[in-house]
């Protein structure tokens, strides 16, 4: 049994601080293109803000566990 994420390699076993680092590359990516999606939205501003802070909390989680040593998918 290989203790890696398939494709992506993280850890199974141990905490990885790659998956919050992939979770912050990912929002470089994300939140532009909800601000062109919610441009002419009248809450626009608030929707990408929303978006920016639930990415946030979900970088901020995953490098909270991989610091404490737990993977985000441990072995069975």
């Amino acid at each position: 049994l290989d203790a890696r994420v398939p494709v992506m390699g993280w850890s199974r076993e141990v905490g990885d601080q790659r998956i919050a680092h992939f979770h912050a590359t990912q929002a470089l990516h994300a939140l532009p293109l909800v601000g062109l999606a919610v441009a002419r939205h009248r809450h626009g501003r608030r929707i990408v803000l929303g978006a920016a802070a639930a990415y946030a909390a979900l970088t901020a989680a995953t490098l909270v566990q991989a610091l404490a040593g737990l993977p985000l998918i441990p072995l069975g």
